[in-house]
């Protein structure tokens, strides 16, 4: 009965006037492009095919449930996707407690809902979450889903009783290692690249950094042809509006960085810096680039090459980790990865889960 219900809605989203409000509540929410806000919600209905359908359906450890979800401002689709899973789990309620400045996407969901009770009953709230949630949990919530950096998880499961399920999804990084192979293609290094450029790479899934097999010279030529890709993908899916704040950072960010890098390229939207160790990231689709020898030298896996690739995975492992590579990589990169909470993507698919996969690999229910 849940997929039925999840079809159902689904078929309330492929509305022609329904997506043209969704895409306009995106853009408003998050300041991506009108462009990029359509890209993806065409991969998650994309994402959304049977087999999906059925393997979130099967969980129904929700059903006739009202659950109550806060959600963070990072990601354009996450409510959308969020929904629709709830819905395919059973559940019949969803309230969305949403932020001041980021809650027109939630507000058109609730819109939907009222054309439709049948399926779901949404409501949307913007006030403290913390309130909120209070609220939400002596009005029968069985299930709570917070979105957000860890610490706001952790703080907002101190309020939910022993008794009702809660599900943190927190913070994330990324970092992609690729070799001569990728960087060889063309076609393989816009992927990678558009691993950076999705969602204007400010989301959990983002990567931040690419780590090169070979010297500080093949890095210089790799951050030409990824620069290359990343102005490509500008004209092709431009940038959206950052805030004030985040430009001021960015600026500073790309002036302390092009002082210390081996090579810095970049125009107004983005940029690629080749630093010789890991510094910290901007995002935004600013991306760091840093040498690490074949996957083949236990060295390089130690974390005492250059790059020091396991030392930053290593520095990290209680978050949990997008790793974009090659699937040749992965056996030799288990040293890296030991005891991290590791997610894997090949390049061009970072930010384009499976809708039945849990993008956060970290236990769910905590």
């Amino acid at each position: 009965m849940s997929v039925a219900r999840g079809l159902a809605w689904l078929d309330v989203l492929r509305g022609a006037q329904v997506r043209d409000a969704l895409v306009d509540a995106m853009v408003e929410d998050t300041g991506v492009s009108r462009a990029m806000a359509c890209w993806g919600l065409e991969r998650l209905l994309a994402r959304a095919d049977a087999s999906s359908l059925e393997n979130i359906a099967a969980r129904g450890d929700l059903q006739g449930q009202r659950a109550a979800v806060a959600l963070a401002t990072s990601v354009a689709t996450a409510p959308l996707r969020t929904v629709l899973v709830l819905v395919l789990r059973g559940a019949r309620e969803i309230a969305l407690g949403v932020r001041e400045g980021s809650s027109r996407t939630a507000r058109v969901l609730a819109r939907l809902s009222d054309a439709g009770a049948d399926l779901v009953r949404v409501t949307c709230a913007v006030e403290d979450t913390g309130v909120w949630l209070a609220r939400e949990v002596t009005a029968g919530a069985g299930c709570v889903v917070v979105f957000g950096g860890d610490a706001r998880v952790a703080r907002l499961r101190g309020g939910v009783p022993s008794g009702v399920r809660f599900e943190g999804h927190g913070h994330g990084m990324g970092g992609a290692w690729v070799g001569q192979e990728t960087l060889g293609d063309w076609e393989r290094v816009r992927a990678l690249a558009w691993d950076f450029a999705a969602f204007d790479g400010v989301g959990c899934l983002s990567p931040e950094r690419v780590w090169v097999e070979g010297s500080v010279a093949d890095c210089v030529v790799a951050a030409e042809r990824i620069g290359r890709a990343m102005a490509a993908w500008e004209g092709e899916m431009a940038r959206g509006v950052l805030s004030a704040e985040w430009r001021v950072r960015e600026r500073a960010w790309r002036a302390q960085t092009a002082a210390g890098a081996v090579s810095f390229v970049g125009e107004r939207a983005w940029s690629v810096a080749v630093t010789e160790r890991p510094v910290a990231a901007m995002g935004a689709r600013n991306v760091l680039v840093h040498p690490a020898e074949s996957t083949e030298s236990p060295e390089s896996l130690r974390g005492e090459g250059r790059g020091g690739a396991a030392q930053w995975f290593g520095a990290h492992r209680e978050v949990f980790t997008t790793v974009v590579g090659d699937a040749g990589t992965w056996g030799a990169l288990e040293g890296a990865l030991g005891g991290c909470h590791a997610r894997r993507s090949v390049p061009g698919e970072a930010q384009d889960p499976a809708l039945d996969g849990e993008a956060d690999p970290r236990p769910s229910v905590r």
